[in-house]
């Protein structure tokens, strides 16, 4: 699983998204080569962005929290968040947003997650591509 170090979050805090998501895509070019192999810089900037995007979606707003958000997309699969545990985990407005990411781990099962690997789709990645 793609590891971000506490230096990295450190760095990404207070920055702005593009900063953000030059780190996140640096990061992933160090961590998970051989998924990237295929993308120029260009691309999985495009591919950061789309993911930062995605994690604000569901109301993230901590730099670490929505790193490790794409971190997953680039891991699990780009839609894992529409896995229903996931999901429902990521909605439940008992918690604050970040929270709420926080939690996953206890709010869901492996079984989840394995779930979750299975609904990769590509075309996600590049939505009307």
């Amino acid at each position: 699983m793609l590891v971000i170090r506490e230096q990295q979050i450190q760095t990404f805090i207070a920055e702005s998204d593009d900063r953000l998501i030059e780190l996140i895509a640096q990061t992933v070019r160090e961590m998970n080569p051989d998924r990237v192999a295929n993308l120029d810089d260009a691309q999985l900037i495009e591919l950061g962005r789309f993911g930062v995007e995605r994690a604000r979606s569901h109301g993230l707003r901590r730099s670490e929290t929505i790193a490790a958000f794409v971190a997953l997309m680039f891991e699990i699969a780009t839609s894992f968040d529409e896995q229903p545990q996931i999901k429902n985990a990521l909605a439940d407005a008992n918690y604050p947003p970040d929270e709420r990411f926080d939690l996953l781990w206890q709010r869901t099962s492996d079984d989840d997650w394995i779930e979750a690997v299975n609904l990769y789709d590509a075309k996600i990645w590049f939505p009307g591509k």
